[in-house]
Protein backbone atom coordinates (compact mmCIF):
# COMPACT_ATOMS: atom_id res chain seq x y z
CA UNK A 1 0.00 0.00 0.00
CA UNK A 2 2.50 2.42 1.08
CA UNK A 3 4.17 1.79 -2.40
CA UNK A 4 1.22 2.24 -4.35
CA UNK A 5 1.06 5.97 -2.36
CA UNK A 6 4.27 6.78 -3.50
CA UNK A 7 3.89 6.18 -7.14
CA UNK A 8 0.59 8.11 -7.08
CA UNK A 9 2.56 11.00 -5.25
CA UNK A 10 5.34 10.54 -7.95
CA UNK A 11 3.34 9.94 -10.95
CA UNK A 12 0.84 13.22 -9.72
CA UNK A 13 3.62 15.72 -8.60
CA UNK A 14 6.18 14.88 -10.97
CA UNK A 15 7.34 18.09 -13.23
CA UNK A 16 10.22 16.05 -14.99
CA UNK A 17 8.73 13.32 -15.95
CA UNK A 18 7.88 13.92 -19.73
CA UNK A 19 5.91 10.55 -20.25
CA UNK A 20 3.34 11.52 -17.65
CA UNK A 21 2.95 15.00 -19.25
CA UNK A 22 1.56 13.06 -22.54
CA UNK A 23 -0.30 10.66 -20.93
CA UNK A 24 -2.44 12.88 -18.76
CA UNK A 25 -2.45 15.65 -21.79
CA UNK A 26 -3.52 13.44 -24.40
CA UNK A 27 -6.59 12.11 -21.64
CA UNK A 28 -7.67 15.82 -21.68
CA UNK A 29 -7.58 16.33 -25.15
CA UNK A 30 -9.58 13.49 -25.88
CA UNK A 31 -12.16 14.58 -23.49
CA UNK A 32 -12.53 18.15 -24.52
CA UNK A 33 -12.24 17.30 -28.07
CA UNK A 34 -15.49 14.68 -27.46
CA UNK A 35 -17.50 17.47 -24.88
CA UNK A 36 -16.66 20.24 -27.82
CA UNK A 37 -17.67 18.15 -30.66
CA UNK A 38 -20.95 16.46 -28.78
CA UNK A 39 -22.19 20.13 -27.29
CA UNK A 40 -21.61 22.00 -30.83
CA UNK A 41 -17.64 23.12 -31.75
CA UNK A 42 -17.47 26.63 -32.16
CA UNK A 43 -14.10 27.66 -33.51
CA UNK A 44 -14.22 31.29 -32.27
CA UNK A 45 -14.09 30.50 -28.46
CA UNK A 46 -11.53 27.68 -29.05
CA UNK A 47 -9.14 30.72 -30.94
CA UNK A 48 -10.31 32.90 -27.45
CA UNK A 49 -8.99 29.88 -25.38
CA UNK A 50 -5.79 29.56 -27.48
CA UNK A 51 -4.95 33.73 -27.81
CA UNK A 52 -6.26 33.79 -24.24
CA UNK A 53 -3.86 31.09 -22.53
CA UNK A 54 -1.01 33.56 -22.07
CA UNK A 55 -2.83 35.88 -19.43
CA UNK A 56 -3.12 32.85 -17.25
CA UNK A 57 0.24 32.03 -18.25
CA UNK A 58 1.56 34.92 -16.46
CA UNK A 59 -0.70 34.68 -13.75
CA UNK A 60 -0.04 31.05 -12.71
CA UNK A 61 3.61 32.08 -13.21
CA UNK A 62 3.66 34.92 -11.08
CA UNK A 63 1.38 34.63 -8.67
CA UNK A 64 1.25 30.91 -7.84
CA UNK A 65 4.28 29.51 -9.08
CA UNK A 66 6.59 32.45 -7.86
CA UNK A 67 4.33 33.31 -5.26
CA UNK A 68 4.61 30.29 -3.12
CA UNK A 69 8.47 31.29 -2.90
CA UNK A 70 8.52 31.01 1.09
CA UNK A 71 6.55 27.94 1.11
CA UNK A 72 7.05 24.13 0.84
CA UNK A 73 5.25 23.53 -2.37
CA UNK A 74 7.62 25.93 -4.25
CA UNK A 75 9.85 23.44 -4.74
CA UNK A 76 8.01 20.64 -6.40
CA UNK A 77 6.28 23.15 -8.36
CA UNK A 78 8.48 25.21 -9.81
CA UNK A 79 12.09 25.60 -7.73
CA UNK A 80 13.17 22.51 -9.25
CA UNK A 81 12.89 23.83 -12.67
CA UNK A 82 14.85 27.19 -11.28
CA UNK A 83 17.84 24.68 -9.89
CA UNK A 84 18.12 22.23 -13.24
CA UNK A 85 16.55 24.50 -16.09
CA UNK A 86 18.12 22.09 -18.73
CA UNK A 87 16.19 19.01 -17.35
CA UNK A 88 12.66 18.40 -18.40
CA UNK A 89 9.68 20.38 -16.45
CA UNK A 90 5.96 20.12 -17.08
CA UNK A 91 3.21 21.14 -15.46
CA UNK A 92 2.00 18.65 -12.85
CA UNK A 93 -0.76 16.28 -13.12
CA UNK A 94 -2.55 17.26 -10.06
CA UNK A 95 -2.99 21.00 -11.13
CA UNK A 96 -4.89 19.58 -14.27
CA UNK A 97 -7.00 18.09 -11.76
CA UNK A 98 -7.65 21.21 -9.75
CA UNK A 99 -8.39 23.34 -12.81
CA UNK A 100 -10.30 21.20 -15.32
CA UNK A 101 -13.58 20.49 -13.00
CA UNK A 102 -13.83 24.79 -13.61
CA UNK A 103 -15.09 24.05 -16.82
CA UNK A 104 -17.34 21.70 -15.95
CA UNK A 105 -18.87 23.56 -13.65
CA UNK A 106 -19.06 26.40 -16.07
CA UNK A 107 -20.46 24.36 -18.62
CA UNK A 108 -23.60 23.32 -16.04
CA UNK A 109 -23.78 26.85 -16.19
CA UNK A 110 -23.28 28.36 -19.49
CA UNK A 111 -23.24 27.46 -22.70
CA UNK A 112 -21.50 24.35 -23.14
CA UNK A 113 -20.90 24.68 -26.64
CA UNK A 114 -18.81 27.96 -25.43
CA UNK A 115 -17.14 26.42 -22.38
CA UNK A 116 -15.97 23.08 -24.31
CA UNK A 117 -14.56 24.95 -27.43
CA UNK A 118 -12.81 27.16 -25.20
CA UNK A 119 -11.52 24.70 -22.84
CA UNK A 120 -10.21 22.78 -26.20
CA UNK A 121 -8.24 26.28 -27.41
CA UNK A 122 -7.32 26.80 -23.93
CA UNK A 123 -5.76 23.22 -23.68
CA UNK A 124 -4.13 23.82 -27.13
CA UNK A 125 -2.10 27.15 -26.09
CA UNK A 126 -1.03 24.79 -22.91
CA UNK A 127 0.15 22.20 -25.36
CA UNK A 128 1.98 24.47 -27.53
CA UNK A 129 3.68 26.50 -24.20
CA UNK A 130 4.76 23.24 -23.07
CA UNK A 131 6.87 22.05 -26.12
CA UNK A 132 7.67 25.90 -26.58
CA UNK A 133 9.56 25.69 -22.86
CA UNK A 134 11.12 22.53 -24.06
CA UNK A 135 12.43 23.96 -27.20
CA UNK A 136 13.67 26.94 -24.96
CA UNK A 137 15.70 25.05 -22.99
CA UNK A 138 17.41 22.41 -25.80
CA UNK A 139 17.95 26.01 -28.00
CA UNK A 140 21.68 25.82 -27.99
CA UNK A 141 22.32 28.39 -29.69
CA UNK A 142 19.91 30.90 -28.05
CA UNK A 143 18.72 32.72 -31.51
CA UNK A 144 15.13 32.98 -30.63
CA UNK A 145 13.69 35.69 -29.17
CA UNK A 146 11.96 34.25 -26.92
CA UNK A 147 14.67 31.81 -25.70
CA UNK A 148 16.40 34.65 -24.61
CA UNK A 149 13.58 36.52 -23.21
CA UNK A 150 12.89 33.61 -21.22
CA UNK A 151 16.42 32.29 -20.30
CA UNK A 152 16.90 36.35 -18.78
CA UNK A 153 14.10 34.96 -16.24
CA UNK A 154 16.12 32.71 -15.23
CA UNK A 155 18.33 34.86 -14.43
CA UNK A 156 16.49 37.55 -12.84
CA UNK A 157 13.37 35.96 -11.55
CA UNK A 158 11.19 39.01 -10.84
CA UNK A 159 10.57 39.76 -13.94
CA UNK A 160 9.76 38.33 -17.74
CA UNK A 161 7.23 36.00 -16.51
CA UNK A 162 5.52 34.70 -20.05
CA UNK A 163 7.61 33.60 -22.74
CA UNK A 164 4.48 32.78 -25.33
CA UNK A 165 3.55 36.78 -25.25
CA UNK A 166 5.75 39.17 -23.88
CA UNK A 167 2.19 41.99 -23.26
CA UNK A 168 1.09 41.49 -20.06
CA UNK A 169 5.09 41.83 -19.00
CA UNK A 170 5.01 45.04 -20.36
CA UNK A 171 1.21 45.90 -18.96
CA UNK A 172 2.03 44.71 -15.53
CA UNK A 173 5.37 46.21 -14.67
CA UNK A 174 7.75 43.04 -14.87
CA UNK A 175 9.15 43.80 -18.70
CA UNK A 176 13.02 43.37 -18.34
CA UNK A 177 13.70 46.98 -19.71
CA UNK A 178 17.11 46.78 -18.74
CA UNK A 179 17.61 44.15 -21.33
CA UNK A 180 15.05 44.04 -23.54
CA UNK A 181 13.06 46.93 -25.61
CA UNK A 182 9.69 46.84 -27.19
CA UNK A 183 7.29 48.39 -29.75
CA UNK A 184 3.60 48.56 -30.32
CA UNK A 185 3.77 44.49 -31.85
CA UNK A 186 4.99 43.27 -28.71
CA UNK A 187 1.99 45.10 -27.19
CA UNK A 188 -0.66 42.53 -28.82
CA UNK A 189 -1.46 39.71 -27.17
CA UNK A 190 -0.70 37.43 -29.70
CA UNK A 191 1.50 34.50 -28.60
CA UNK A 192 4.68 34.27 -30.09
CA UNK A 193 3.99 36.70 -33.03
CA UNK A 194 4.50 39.29 -30.44
CA UNK A 195 8.32 38.87 -30.19
CA UNK A 196 9.29 40.79 -33.67
CA UNK A 197 8.14 43.74 -31.49
CA UNK A 198 11.32 42.44 -29.06
CA UNK A 199 14.64 43.44 -29.07
CA UNK A 200 17.79 42.94 -26.71
CA UNK A 201 19.61 46.04 -26.27
CA UNK A 202 22.92 46.21 -26.98
CA UNK A 203 25.10 46.23 -23.07
CA UNK A 204 28.24 48.69 -23.33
Amino acid sequence: MESLLKTANHFMYTSSNTNSFHVNLYFWLFLKTGLSLYYGFDIRYAICGYLFWSFWEYTYHRFIMHGLKDTVYYYKLHGYHHEHPMRPSHIPIFQYILVSPTFFVAAYYMNPSIVYSYALGHLSGLYCFEKMHYFIHNDVKEEQMYTKYHLYHHRQSNTAFCFTTPCFDILCGTFPDKMFSYNFIAMLPIPYFSFYGIKKKKIL
